[in-house]
């Protein structure tokens, strides 16, 4: 049984939680296909664990992660977004469905990073990278070419790293 409400959740609360960070993640979602939960768990290793990932490491996460993610929470975040703004004649009852799949979306991640909280317990200490190596491996894994500044993704993982590192050992 995952623990759902562990470090790494609370983690994950806590730094999204902090200024900026939250359209930070989302343009690094949306402009570079990143899969924000990853780039947690990648912080979180770093930031509370004390051990940075290697690029081997932050590779096999995401795959151990893939199934969870391709399975529930892309469905349904696809489902949710579908229904923002489209037309209906009854705009309570769908905004109340839409509102009610964001809540089990964000269940899914729940469940995704108490997954990869378990795993990364599981996992040997290996030479991690330095944090903005690792997050620059993180989004080159989703988007094949890493982080461009026309995107608007090279500031928004410079604050995320920012961020990662006032949180370290906090």
């Amino acid at each position: 049984m995952l623990t759902l409400e562990g470090p790494a959740w609370t983690f994950a609360l806590d730094f999204y939680a902090r200024p900026g960070i939250a359209p930070a993640c989302l343009t690094l979602q949306d402009q570079a296909d990143v899969d924000v939960v990853h780039l947690i768990l990648v912080l979180y290793a770093d930031a509370v664990l004390g051990r940075p990932l290697s690029g081997e490491t932050i590779a096999a996460l995401r795959g151990a992660m893939a199934p969870w993610r391709a399975a529930t929470v892309l469905p349904l975040r696809a489902i949710r977004r579908g229904l923002k703004g489209a037309p209906t004649t009854f705009p309570a009852e769908q905004e109340d469905v839409r509102s009610r799949i964001k809540t089990v979306e964000l269940l899914a991640e729940q469940v995704q990073i108490a997954f990869a909280e378990r795993w990364l317990r599981d996992q040997s200490p290996a030479d991690g990278l330095p944090l903005d190596a690792a997050l620059q491996a993180v989004v080159a894994s989703y988007n094949g070419h890493g982080v461009r500044d026309a995107d608007g993704t090279r500031a928004a993982l410079a604050l995320i790293a920012e961020t990662a590192e006032r949180m370290r050992g906090s």
